[in-house]
């Protein structure tokens, strides 16, 4: 039992996190929250103006990061209906915890966890999918010295700690640029706005 709850406090403890943010709301952060997307926006300006990115590059990689997003939100529609299939067993659950001090047994947590990781893969399966996209684009589109600015933009912690710097080729590093920063959530409309101005 403690395994599965291990593996269960690791798939919601982001949203446990922002739930939490959200429960100790006090006055003022909603401002808070509007400046933090302007330094999340500031950010995104910081990393895509280096590259030096045309209209016309702009243009054509708009097109595929919207695709994304749609397929993106059609997967939302997907999590919202598995979640919700798993309410009533939840519900339960919690009801007996409290009220005949039931610990909620294997089967359970086990399908909560199944559910999960299910909506996990499904994700993860898309964001590469995504990724890809974006890259070939990139790759096609971009000259040597934009791709390099975007690649030199990635530090090496981004791979995590203690990985051999040898094997962090600036594919690589392009690659996480375009998860990181251009397919960014907040990075569509900073782009769009690119496109416009530019």
């Amino acid at each position: 039992m403690k395994r599965f709850a291990v593996i269960l406090v690791a798939l919601f403890a982001f949203s446990f996190c922002a739930t939490a943010q959200v429960q100790t709301t006090v006055p003022g952060s909603e401002r808070a929250d509007k400046i933090q997307k302007k330094v999340e926006e500031l950010e995104l300006l910081n990393q895509l103006l280096p590259v030096l990115l045309t209209k016309d590059q702009l243009r054509k990689m708009l097109p595929v990061i919207e695709e994304g997003r749609k397929l993106e939100r059609d997967l939302m529609k997907e999590e919202i209906k598995i979640m919700n299939g798993l309410e009533k067993t939840l519900d339960t659950a919690i009801s007996d915890g409290y009220k005949k001090k039931k610990v909620p047994n294997k089967e359970i947590m086990t399908e909560v966890f199944t559910a999960y990781r299910r909506m996990a893969n499904a994700r993860t399966a898309l964001v590469g999918m995504y990724v890809g996209k974006v890259l070939a684009v990139v790759n096609e589109e971009l000259d040597e010295g934009q791709r390099k600015a975007a690649a030199g933009s990635i530090p090496l912690s981004a791979f995590g700690a203690g990985v051999d710097p040898e094997k962090i080729t600036d594919e690589l590093r392009l690659q996480e640029w375009v998860k990181r920063v251009v397919l960014a959530p907040a990075a569509y409309p900073v782009l769009l706005k690119l496109y416009k101005g530019s």
